[in-house]
């Protein structure tokens, strides 16, 4: 308890640090997100119409079409218009306040590092604990997953594909809830970042083949990669 406590308020502190840093650097992300959530936390008062549907218009010629497209797509700006969206419901309870912002973003994505542990354990034993506390105070790790971007996020649905898995794999629980928190979270994750979905993609084919058909790790790893 006295390490989760801990491990938030640092968690807290990194981000605050993070939105500190960026605040001096023109064009930063992360303030970016903030501004525009503020426009889009406006909207929703002034015209809730229009913030429920603004999400969905395009800005090019056949941009939706384009869905792996880095530049002219509307599927490469949707990544930020939901950090728009996301931030905006923030604004909600924080008034604005970047730094309370950070607070409840921290909280939100905390969770992450909580369903990774949870997950790893399960997996590898609890010989992963001292592994996977050295993953929670990694500085690279933990300064880009507690500013208020996308990183953050990203890691918290992969932490929860990964615990899922396993509670369907060792707890034998195979409720179709836990198979649609996987798909929700695939899809977010697809939506965030599409490359990192289609890299993670791969590995969850493995590891279902490995426990599904209880095939070993290296012969259905090998195999799934190959072809993929």
């Amino acid at each position: 308890r006295n390490f989760v406590l801990f491990f938030f308020l640092l968690k807290i502190l990194s981000g605050c640090i993070y939105g500190y840093w960026y605040f001096f650097q023109q064009h930063a992300d992360t303030w970016s997100f903030h501004k525009g959530g503020l426009a889009e936390y406006e909207l929703l008062f002034s015209n809730p119409w229009r913030y429920l549907t603004n999400l969905f218009d395009t800005d090019y010629p056949n941009g939706w079409r384009k869905i792996f497209a880095n530049e002219n797509s509307d599927w490469n700006d949707l990544k930020d218009h939901l950090m728009m969206k996301f931030i905006s419901v923030m604004h909600i309870f924080s008034f604005g306040n970047y730094y309370v912002n950070v607070v409840i973003y921290s909280f939100i994505t905390f969770f992450g590092f909580i369903f990774l542990y949870k997950g790893l354990s399960a997996f590898y034993g609890t010989s992963t604990k001292g592994a996977t506390l050295f993953l929670f105070l990694t500085p690279s790790c933990l300064f880009w997953t507690s500013g208020i971007h996308k990183d953050g996020l990203v890691l918290m649905f992969i932490a929860v594909i990964i615990y899922q898995l396993s509670r369907i794999f060792f707890d034998k629980n195979k409720s179709w809830k836990r198979w649609l928190i996987i798909a929700i979270a695939v899809i977010l994750l697809f939506l965030l970042r599409n490359y990192v979905m289609l890299g993670i993609v791969p590995a969850i084919i493995a590891l279902l083949i490995t426990y599904s058909l209880k095939v070993r790790p290296l012969k259905s790893f090998i195999t799934v990669y190959t072809v993929a």
